[in-house]
């Protein structure tokens, strides 16, 4: 794997991945994953939110509610 020398996302970010379970957003997740950026996912922290207008802004704003500091 190529090295992370300027990454725009400082590493051990918490970054939020939509569409983790399709097949990009699956690369997309592993990629941060082998980076060393931060998850919140598992057994216990399956969160379900719905986005209604994804092109609104602030639309994400609920999701990540509490999850960044």
């Amino acid at each position: 794997m190529a090295p992370l020398d300027n990454a725009v996302i400082p590493k051990g970010s918490l970054v939020l991945v939509t569409g983790a379970n399709g097949l990009m957003g699956s690369h997309v997740a592993k990629q941060f994953l082998e980076y060393g950026y931060k998850k919140d996912y598992g057994k216990d922290s399956f969160e379900l939110v719905q986005v209604d207008d994804l092109a609104a802004k602030g639309a994400f704003d609920e999701a990540v509610k509490g999850k960044f500091s």
